[in-house]
């Protein structure tokens, strides 16, 4: 059985370009990517620079831009993206430009309950 839950969200304050990150065990302080079956992220309505999702593997410190079919898996404003399933330790986001303003993106996951 899966059961949905949101994990948080993270943001990207404004004149930065990275997030906080989600961590296998719930950094943010909810289920976290422990568990997931999918992550989605839905977008803010407005961005200043082409965000991307960046990765690390566990036990590395090396933040890796996640690709997808040899792409660079990014969001768009308003846009939402599913990972599936989430093979990593930690996740961000990475914005190209500094953001004009706070970004907000919503983090939701699919759990698999026993």
């Amino acid at each position: 059985m899966r059961h949905n839950a949101r994990v948080g969200t993270l943001t990207i304050a404004s004149g930065q370009t990275d997030s906080a990150a989600i961590t296998s065990l719930g950094a943010l302080g909810r289920v976290g990517l422990g568990n997931a079956a999918g992550i989605s992220i839905h977008g803010p309505a407005a961005l200043t620079g082409t965000v991307t999702v960046q990765v690390q593997p566990a036990g590395d410190s090396t933040w890796r831009t996640l690709q997808s079919g040899g792409v660079d898996v990014t969001i768009a404003a308003g846009k939402t993206i599913v990972i599936s399933p989430p093979a990593f330790a930690d996740l961000r986001l990475h914005s190209g430009s500094a953001e004009g303003a706070n970004r907000d993106f919503l983090i939701d996951s699919q759990q698999d309950m026993a």
